[in-house]
């Protein structure tokens, strides 16, 4: 009872600072979260205790009733990009799976549970996947929802590169298991390598007592917005610019044809599961697989500008056991590593 008492004089105190004429629309929403993590740990602390001892009544709207309104008002607060809930798809993903299974009709991407997002004009454009889990008790759905945000993720890092942003491009993750979640970054780290990164594990209070450890929470889900925000601004900077030298239709994800070919060089093809009764017409991207042989370092050095063909170098004798041969130029040659040294590599 004193703790339901408690509660009561925390909310109408948090009300009172919200009434007061120096309070800005900013601490204002602030002030909305902290009221929502207190009536979901006063009001609704049944809905805690179910999710933690995996009661089979709960599902995954009662999960999005304790994160999503505290996504919302901090997306408010920045006023840049928009959160989407409610198993949505990204119709950039639907054409890349499309073009994957193209003698198929009406091919979906994934349904994901939150995207947020920047509105260009009419389009909406991703810039985070997130998916919810009732707990973490299933690691089946665990593993199938981070297999599908990675790969979300990772075609938001390719319409980014298709819409010509320069930098570091990032495609974000956010994955939800009951009271705890984990936020993911995807990066194109070199030609044809993406790397995802766990960034913060965030977690929702059980208790009045694990309030405190909530603002770090608060602050993962502030760089999350944030970071989405940094990313937005740099798509608009690129569509304005593709837009006007290029009258692009943004409808067909489209920039120019050099733009497009320069993003292929250095991107490859996602892997799509297809329709769920023709399991036996799975298709590999075949890009994955075809691209040329990854030069050496030493291999792509060029000194000055002297263009001629060096002369072909002749091996004197065989191989050694460990790959070393000796070449007629009195250098050393391993056939399995690719190194060379200018004499005996056991001299």
């Amino acid at each position: 009872m004193a703790l339901e008492k408690g509660f009561f004089i925390a909310l109408k105190y948090i009300s009172k600072i919200q009434s007061l004429e120096s309070t800005g629309e900013v601490p204002f929403n602030y002030l909305e979260i902290f009221r929502h993590v207190l009536i979901v740990l006063g009001e609704e602390k049944h809905l805690i205790s179910d999710i933690v001892t995996n009661k089979k009544s709960i599902s995954e709207q009662d999960v999005y009733s304790i994160w999503f309104p505290i996504i919302k008002k901090l997306v408010c607060i920045g006023k840049i990009i928009r959160m989407k809930q409610g198993e949505t798809v990204n119709s950039y993903t639907s054409k890349r799976k499309q073009a994957a299974y193209p003698n198929y009709e009406n091919v979906s991407g994934f349904k994901i549970d939150i995207r947020l997002l920047l509105d260009y004009e009419k389009y909406e454009i991703d810039l985070c996947a997130g998916d919810v889990a009732i707990n973490s008790n299933d690691a089946d759905k665990l593993i199938h929802d981070r297999s599908k945000c990675l790969r979300e993720a990772k075609e938001i890092v390719d319409h980014h590169l298709e819409a010509g942003t320069k930098g570091n491009v990032v495609g974000w993750i956010l994955q939800i298991a009951g009271l705890e979640a984990c936020l993911m970054s995807v990066h194109l780290y070199r030609e044809g390598l993406y790397v995802a990164i766990t960034q913060k594990k965030l977690r929702f209070p059980q208790t009045v007592d694990e309030l405190s450890g909530f603002m770090e929470t608060l602050e993962g889900l502030e760089n999350l917005i944030s970071r989405n925000q940094t990313e937005a601004i740099k798509l608009v900077g690129s569509y304005d610019a593709t837009v006007r030298a290029h009258s692009v239709s943004l409808n067909d994800n489209a920039t120019s044809n050099s733009a497009i070919y320069d993003t292929q060089k250095i991107t490859r093809p996602s892997y799509y599961t297809p329709l769920s009764d023709t399991r036996s017409a799975s298709v590999l991207p075949l890009q994955s697989f075809s691209h040329r042989k990854r030069q050496l370092f030493h291999e792509r050095i060029v000194i000055g500008d002297y263009n001629q063909e060096p002369e072909p170098l002749e091996k004197m004798g065989a191989e050694d056991m460990f790959g070393w041969a000796n070449m007629s130029d009195g250098s050393g040659h391993n056939s399995v590593t690719g190194e060379k040294k200018d004499t005996s590599p056991y001299e």
